[in-house]
C-alpha cells in the first residue's frame, strides 16, 4: 500500500513560482505598476498613450503611440529623471521608442464604449455632412452597434 502526499501547494503555484512564466509574470506586475506611478509625472498629453516596456540595468524604456508624444517626452525628460530617481534611484537614462500600435489598442477600446443612442446621433448627423466625414461617422456608428 502507498500513502500519497498531499502537497503543501498547488501544482499551479509551484509552476508559478519557480518557472520563467512566473519570473515573467512578477515583471509584468512589476512593469504595469511602474506604468501607474510614470503617468503622474508625465506630460498630461501623453499620459494615455505611454506605457513602461522596459527596465533594465539603469534605462528605463517608454513605449509611446506617437511622434508627438515622443517629442513631448523628450523635452521634458531632464525634469522625469528627477522625479522617477525617487522610486527608482538607478534610474540613469529615459529611452522613449514610438510603437502605434498602442494608439490603435487605446482607440478599439473606446470604440466598443459607445451607446446606441449616440450611433443614432452619429447617423442623423451623416446626413448633413459631406461624404468624406459621412463615411467615417456611419463606421463608428458601425462600431457601437457590434
Amino acid at each position: 500500500m502507498t500513502i500519497q502526499r498531499k502537497p503543501t501547494c498547488s501544482a499551479f503555484e509551484q509552476i508559478d513560482n519557480e518557472s520563467t512564466l512566473g519570473r515573467l509574470k512578477r515583471r509584468a506586475l512589476a512593469l504595469n505598476k511602474l506604468t501607474a506611478e510614470m503617468k503622474s509625472y508625465l506630460p498630461r498629453s501623453t499620459r494615455n498613450f505611454t506605457r513602461v516596456a522596459n527596465y533594465n540595468g539603469g534605462n528605463l524604456v517608454l513605449e509611446t503611440a506617437s511622434n508627438k508624444a515622443k517629442l513631448d517626452i523628450s523635452m521634458h525628460r531632464d525634469e522625469l529623471l528627477k522625479k522617477m530617481k525617487v522610486s527608482l534611484p538607478k534610474v540613469i537614462k529615459i529611452t522613449v521608442i514610438v510603437n502605434p500600435n498602442l494608439h490603435k489598442k487605446n482607440v478599439q477600446s473606446v470604440g466598443k464604449g459607445l451607446s446606441s443612442q449616440t450611433a443614432e446621433m452619429l447617423i442623423s448627423i451623416s446626413g448633413i455632412v459631406k461624404p468624406e466625414l459621412r463615411e467615417a461617422l456611419l463606421k463608428l456608428a458601425n462600431v457601437s452597434n457590434k
